[in-house]
């Protein structure tokens, strides 16, 4: 695998030689380094480093040197770490920007709202991925909102560099799934809790009776209200105090997050059988223990690429639950 790099004009200059890259994308980085000797110094910032075809490249925002050993690193942003860079706000007066359409229009005028159709582009065929009025959380970093969005309509968010541009399209996330017997895929080690705290008593401000107090409960699925599904010996319950709301309506909204942290107990440790495998960033594996019946469903979170004599090895950081 050639690593191509450029001018700051990004024109095409040459292959690299001598070096090793490490890139990763995904959940947090976004951004690689490239290590050579000064005696290989043909990149300054502002110049692309790419292979063809791939998701794997960026652009060069920083030079390390040692002179004691005449190490040369480039540092920069992936293509991920650039989207990633810009952030996308509701339009004047709006509270929300939303989004409607094809999912690879949607990019498109993402790309455009970020200033970057000099690098990037769309897919101009559609990808067969509907949105309908998707509102993106506010003042949010365009990489991650945009695989949020995708992932909520079940798709993921693809990347290729060829011909001088960055193509981003959208594609239904692969769910790949394994029969732990077989041993191909993944091991992994699970921990679950079956009760976990389901009722928080909520306390804002206010002195004694005129304190503000509301409830938030757990149901069987985890979802969130204030109506009680547990009782007697199967309600575990909790309080969260802060002072700082006011109204019910605010100290509800931040005791629903503390809620989710504390219900945050389940824990899974999964390797994956790199070998072979090509899972992108928004797949899915899932995996069932045969003799408890407990089912492990990961995301693929981030890939961590490694690039070496022209030759690229991948491994993942995954997340995800436990059913």
């Amino acid at each position: 695998m050639d690593l191509i790099y450029t001018n700051a004009s990004r024109e095409d200059m040459g292959v690299l030689q001598d070096c090793s890259l490490d890139l990763a994308y995904g959940s947090g980085e976004n951004d690689f380094e490239l290590t050579t000797v000064t005696s290989r110094n043909v990149c300054a910032p502002g110049c692309l480093i790419y292979a063809e075809g791939t998701e794997y490249g960026g652009i060069v925002d920083r030079m390390d040197v040692k002179t004691a050993d005449g190490t040369l690193v480039y540092a920069g942003r992936t293509w991920h770490g650039i989207l990633e860079g810009k952030i996308l706000a509701p339009d004047a007066g709006e509270d929300y920007l939303t989004l409607s359409g094809d999912a690879n229009r949607v990019l498109e005028r993402l790309i455009a709202r970020c200033g970057l159709p000099d690098l990037f582009q769309a897919d101009p065929a559609d990808s067969g991925i509907v949105l309908s009025n998707y509102r993106m959380d506010r003042y949010i970093a365009a990489y991650t909102g945009i695989v949020k969005m995708l992932s909520r309509a079940g798709a993921k968010l693809c990347l290729r560099y060829s011909a001088g541009k960055v193509t981003l399209s959208a594609a239904a996330r692969v769910l790949y799934d394994e029969d732990t017997q077989a041993g191909t895929l993944a091991d992994f080690d699970l921990s679950r809790t079956e009760r976990k705290v389901n009722h928080l008593v909520c306390l804002g401000a206010g002195e004694l009776a005129e304190r503000t107090v509301a409830h938030l409960y757990a149901d069987e699925d985890g979802t969130i209200s204030q109506t009680q599904t547990f009782t007697g010996a199967d309600e575990v319950a909790e309080v969260y105090e802060n002072t700082n709301d006011d109204t019910e309506a605010d100290l509800l909204a931040d005791a629903a997050v503390r809620f989710r942290e504390l219900r945050d107990v389940d824990r899974i440790e999964m390797s994956l059988a790199a070998a072979g495998a090509a899972y992108d960033v928004g797949d899915q594996i899932r995996a069932t223990e045969q003799v408890t019946g407990l089912t492990v469903t990961q995301t693929v979170k981030k890939k961590i690429v490694t690039i070496r004599g022209g030759e690229a090895s991948i491994t993942y950081e995954i997340g995800g639950k436990i059913t």
